[in-house]
């Protein structure tokens, strides 16, 4: 683990003991800007407190990819590192499955099908002001 990975500022949402953190699966997945953002607020939708917010921030980040319709930069997705983002952030299958496809994408019908999936989780409960995560 890094010096960086050591600290976090304001809060402990990034922090989890499956030794991978978001922007060490982005990194090494060489995403871009929008993907690494969408995939952010899809790991942090129920455990900073706003998860309505990043819900709708997630689907923000992939539809600008869909308007700029450019393509993933990762050919492959380790799995094991999914399965250490799912259990260290507490995701669910609905969140992997957007993950793996931000991470993989190449074309913007997969960017349209990772919105449709993200919709429904709008409709969870846990999301409603006032819920805790």
């Amino acid at each position: 683990m890094t010096r960086a990975n050591n600290k976090q500022i304001d809060g402990t949402h990034y922090q989890n003991d499956q030794g991978i953190q978001h922007w060490d699966y982005a990194a090494h997945h060489n995403m871009g800007y929008l993907e690494g953002c969408a995939t952010k607020y899809i790991c942090r939708i129920y455990l900073k407190g706003q998860p309505l917010e990043d819900l709708e921030k997630s689907i923000h980040y992939v539809e600008k990819m869909i308007d700029q319709e450019s393509k993933s930069r990762c050919d492959r997705v380790n799995i094991e590192e999914l399965g250490a983002l799912k259990k260290g952030y507490n995701l669910n299958m609905r969140q992997i499955w957007c993950i793996y496809y931000l991470t993989k994408w190449d074309d913007v019908d997969t960017l349209r099908q990772v919105v449709k999936m993200l919709e429904p989780i709008r409709d969870d409960p846990k999301l409603r002001k006032g819920a805790k995560c």
